[in-house]
């Protein structure tokens, strides 16, 4: 169409680099899947060392993934650290428990609305979900623009099976959850 554009494009050198967005200390927990539907962004939270204060999480965005990092947000839902993270629409949501610490179950899900920043984190309002159990190392995919699935985990007392559909209403701060198999086709895992 004879039009020009220009593009800055990062090059690294042959080879593995280490790469400290946010200093030695820092390092992502989650890193936020939006199912190949957005690419003007890639977010993701770090959890970096703060001097006498412990550890903190915080959001961060960077354009490509390896420079350009900074930080979003600073107040991160606690207990959802290491939280699955999705990118659905204009909204990243964490979803249930831990996916690394077996002693952080949760079925709490919040979102950060990525059109109105200074809202922050808010948990959702979430219907048809009576069934859904607490739990930890879970797996969770973008279906599409307003549908996400939560498989497996590691439940209050056992190994799940079950696979759960959550949809956006129309609103965006409302999921209604439907158990699509209470017991799928794989044998229950963490």
């Amino acid at each position: 169409d004879g039009k020009q554009r220009q593009a800055t494009v990062n090059v690294l050198t042959e080879g593995w680099h280490q790469l400290y967005p946010l200093g030695r200390h820092a390092c992502p927990s989650v890193i936020f899947d939006s199912g190949g539907r957005c690419d003007d962004a890639i977010y993701a939270i770090f959890v970096r060392a703060e001097k006498n204060q412990g550890r903190q999480a915080v959001l961060c965005k960077s354009t490509d993934g390896i420079t350009g990092w900074h930080i979003v947000n600073d107040a991160v839902p606690d207990g959802m650290e290491s939280s699955p993270g999705l990118r659905v629409g204009n909204r990243l949501w964490l979803i249930g428990g831990s996916a690394v610490h077996w002693d952080h179950k949760s079925k709490r899900i919040c979102y950060y609305d990525l059109e109105h920043p200074a809202k922050g984190w808010q948990d959702a309002t979430v219907t048809g979900s009576d069934g859904f159990a607490a739990r930890m190392g879970h797996a969770c995919v973008v279906v599409d623009d307003s549908t996400l699935w939560v498989m497996g985990g590691l439940g209050p007392y056992e190994c799940l099976a079950d696979v759960w559909q959550f949809k956006t209403g129309s609103n965006r701060d409302t999921l209604h959850g439907t158990e699509l198999k209470a017991s799928s086709e794989w044998k229950p895992r963490c």
